[in-house]
């Protein structure tokens, strides 16, 4: 690697080894988030953000790295595939706490 960490350049240094593409995932229904779900005002305030209008499950963020290492994604390099519900698509910003937009 020239000293690049983007995605576009990991794919380009390393694509002869298999590496194409990198996944952001976006809020996903997890341990990490639970004690978002037991806030129903703060998760109200989040998923106001997500065009989707959810949290992912984490089935959907494995069902994106299937895709990506099967057959089917063996063309797509340089990239990074955002599944986020839309969020980082409607500018990605979360209120502060004690903020809502």
């Amino acid at each position: 690697m020239r000293g690049r960490c983007e995605p576009g350049a990991v794919a380009i240094d390393y694509a002869a080894q298999g590496v194409r593409i990198a996944i952001a995932p976006g809020l996903t229904r997890t341990s990490i988030t639970a004690g978002v779900h037991q806030d129903p005002v703060l998760l109200a305030a989040i998923e106001r953000r997500i065009p989707l209008g959810r949290f992912a499950e984490p089935r959907e963020q494995a069902e994106a790295i299937w895709f990506l290492a099967s057959p089917a994604a063996g063309y797509i390099t340089g990239t990074t595939l955002v599944v986020d519900g839309g969020f980082d698509a409607d500018l990605g910003i979360l209120p502060l706490p004690g903020q809502s937009f």
